[in-house]
């Protein structure tokens, strides 16, 4: 049987979502290697399904870690001269 583990997650803050990411592969890996009657279009569509899952995860987390630091200096618009400020758009 095949699965993962997490020994060492870098980011503190981030740690339960990286353990849920192994969650997520070893559950799915045990439902694509067991079930016997799985064809192979089915088994793909699984996988493209475990895999944008997993992607969307490790977005938000990004997204998380990003919003949460603090920038060094903040940029000015050369137009009106005021801060900007983070925009996130298009995700997804």
């Amino acid at each position: 049987m095949f699965s993962i583990s997490l020994d060492h997650c870098e980011i503190k803050e981030n740690e339960e979502t990286c353990q849920s990411f192994v969650e997520v592969f070893n559950t799915f890996a045990v439902d694509i290697f067991t079930d016997r009657t799985l064809s192979l279009s089915e088994a793909e569509f699984r996988v493209l399904e475990v895999f944008r899952l997993l992607r969307q995860r490790f977005l938000e987390m990004f997204i998380s870690q990003r919003a949460s630091e603090q920038e060094s200096e903040p940029v000015t618009c050369p137009k009106c001269e005021q801060a900007c400020k983070l925009k996130l758009s298009g995700l997804g």
